[in-house]
């Protein structure tokens, strides 16, 4: 049968009862497909991104009005080569809206966009490979999001931005939904490397569950120990842990390079341990005005002398002998370094 020109009308009384239109093959192909329908659309200009074909469904509202419902379009996403798409349109009231659209790039990775109010469940994973992905007057949750997941090439694996101008607002929430008790919380892992090695843990828990305390530790690798990570800091409301020793840097100098007037806040004084070297030097360092508060309030200081001879240090308010092979400490407070010892 073939229309060349208007169009075939029928009625259902006219065909098989079952359905409006029915087609039927039997033929020999038994692990193929057989083609029952093929919808053309030529053009007789020249073919262009996004020319192609499609089904529109059709039906009548309680105002005798007939409106589209549903449409599936079969697109040349790239007409020159040959990379198509599917589109799914769905009425939202004020006419048909894209709600999916698929397609394939070289690699066979799909390209999609997709609403879901309902939820949706993916068994087997997914993968944004471009774009992004948002929530709006939701949340998005995962059972897992791993990090063969979530890959970057520009370097931010996940970012959270947010349009607000004043205040602060909540731009990640781990939560650990468990039977409450005394040290449950989350943990954000810091890993490097190709063999997913630890480097950082920061632990966020309840120390006291009944009383809803909170407590932060942080973890970092342990070299003497391959894998583990060991607990160098922990803070709760009331104070600061140090559960293992704080390592001081240690920087010689020889005593005639030794600054006159030196600021502790700036090198060779912020390393924290001084180690002063025989040159048959005689500098006196002045720290009187060693400090600038409040940035340099707690910054301390050892001198270890080791010059040959004895040396004195100037301080706010007084000043300190160190002999040969002895040593002293001092702290910032104030805008004024002082003797600690």
């Amino acid at each position: 049968l073939t229309v060349s020109a208007g169009a075939l009308d029928a009625s259902a009384a006219s065909l098989v009862k079952t359905s409006v239109i029915q087609a039927a093959s039997d033929d020999a192909t038994f692990g193929g497909i057989t083609n029952m329908l093929t919808l053309t659309h030529t053009t007789t200009g020249t073919a262009s991104d996004g020319i192609g074909a499609g089904i529109l469904l059709q039906t009548e509202n309680t105002a005798t009005s007939t409106v589209d419902t549903v449409a599936i379009n079969a697109v040349l996403h790239t007409a020159a080569s040959d990379i198509s798409s599917l589109q799914l349109k769905v009425n939202d009231g004020t006419g048909l809206q894209n709600v999916a659209l698929f397609r394939l790039d070289a690699t066979s990775r799909i390209f999609s966009a997709l609403q879901v109010d309902a939820g949706m469940s993916v068994a087997g994973g997914f993968t944004l490979t471009s774009g992004s992905l948002s929530t709006s007057g939701g949340a998005l949750t995962a059972g897992a999001m791993t990090g063969d997941g979530l890959t970057s090439t520009n370097g931010a694996i996940l970012r959270v931005t947010d349009a607000f101008t004043t205040s602060t607002t909540t731009a990640l929430t781990l939560q650990h939904r468990a039977a409450g008790a005394d040290g449950i919380g989350s943990t954000i892992l810091f890993q490097a490397s190709s063999s997913d090695n630890n480097v950082v843990a920061l632990d966020g828990v309840f120390s006291s569950y009944g009383t809803k305390a909170g407590q932060l530790s942080v973890r970092i690798a342990n070299p003497n120990t391959a894998g583990s990570l060991t607990t160098v800091m922990t803070v709760d409301t009331s104070y600061l842990y140090s559960r293992a020793p704080i390592k001081e840097e240690v920087f010689s100098v020889a005593r005639s390079a030794l600054p006159g007037t030196p600021t502790m806040g700036s090198s060779p004084l912020h390393k924290g341990v001084l180690v002063v070297t025989n040159d048959g030097g005689a500098t006196n360092p002045d720290l009187t005005s060693s400090c600038n508060s409040p940035n340099d309030d707690g910054r301390a200081l050892t001198i270890i002398n080791t010059s040959g001879s004895a040396m004195t240090v100037t301080y706010a308010g007084g000043s300190k002998a160190i002999s040969n092979n002895d040593a002293a400490r001092f702290i910032c407070y104030g805008g004024s370094a002082y003797a600690f010892n």
